[in-house]
């Protein structure tokens, strides 16, 4: 197929076009890079809330054993999400 583009009314078209679609994409560029950073901040809140409530929970159970040790325990010096979520939340079960 042999396309001739004659008069200068396509020709403006197509590049209107293509600068409509370069700027299209910097925009869902701008708006994924801004929900990408969003999400990453809305997880490092929630993961340091768990650390809390990870750190209080090993308290109360060192106040109930009367256990006074600064000390880390084996295994509660790993911090997994999945491990130490509250059931009532739904990344607290494992997939």
């Amino acid at each position: 197929m042999n396309l001739q583009i004659r008069g200068g009314g396509m020709e403006a078209f197509v590049f209107l076009s293509f600068l409509i679609g370069i700027a299209t994409a910097i925009y869902w560029m701008v708006v994924g890079w801004r929900a990408m950073r969003a999400h990453e901040q809305i997880a490092n809140c929630c993961e340091g809330w768990l650390r809390i409530r990870r750190d209080e929970r090993i308290n109360a159970l060192r106040k109930e054993q009367g256990t006074t040790t600064t000390q880390l325990d084996s295994g509660e010096d790993k911090f997994t999400p999945h491990k130490d979520a509250p059931p009532e939340y739904p990344w607290s079960k494992e997939v």
